[in-house]
């Protein structure tokens, strides 16, 4: 499989933010019923996996890279003939 798509009729009704909201809802409830409340909560404030992934993604520290870098005679020879044609 390549790729999924979603039914037209499916992308439309989940494109407006009030039927997307009661269907998540829905799925919530009927398969995540003992941590929906606490979903909600979590969104409210802020926290969960998603917020602590999202925070760790944004405020990655910059990575410092070295560039090691080794020259032979051979290789100055070699590229300076190449130059000099």
């Amino acid at each position: 499989m390549e790729y999924g798509h979603f039914d037209p009729e499916l992308f439309q009704i989940l494109a407006e933010p009030t039927a997307r909201q009661a269907i998540l809802s829905g799925l919530l409830s009927t398969y995540f019923s003992e941590t929906q409340q606490l979903y909600f909560e979590n969104k409210q404030l802020g926290e969960g996996y998603y917020h602590d992934l999202k925070e760790y993604v944004l405020n990655e520290p910059e990575v410092q890279y070295k560039t090691v870098r080794i020259e032979t005679e051979e290789d100055v020879f070699v590229r300076g003939g190449l130059f000099n044609n």
